[in-house]
């Protein structure tokens, strides 16, 4: 896992609307992605987490997106197999 700060995503990436802010907008992302899951833990339901995938498997992340948000090519080809093996997972899990 890729650790070290990808200066070209910082180049290239877009301030949102509402905050010119790239870090403050990712900080905001990560507070919102970190209570869906936990309420579906509560609710006891599966969570296919493109978020920790991305930071695991996108690096350096200027390779797989456009911009700090929109992945290319590549960056939706790999989020599609995941997908792909996430519901067979999740499918295999709740048929045992």
């Amino acid at each position: 896992m890729g650790t070290g700060v990808d200066k070209l995503a910082l180049e290239i990436g877009h301030p949102t609307e509402s905050t010119n802010n790239l870090y403050a907008y990712a900080l905001l992302t990560k507070k919102y992605n970190k209570a869906l899951r936990d309420y579906a833990k509560e609710q006891q339901q599966d969570v296919i987490d493109f978020e920790s995938y991305a930071f695991s498997n996108f690096v350096p992340r200027s390779a797989y997106f456009h911009d700090s948000i929109h992945p290319n090519i590549e960056g939706y080809s790999k989020m599609a197999k995941y997908f792909a093996d996430e519901l067979i997972r999740i499918k295999n899990f709740k048929t045992k």
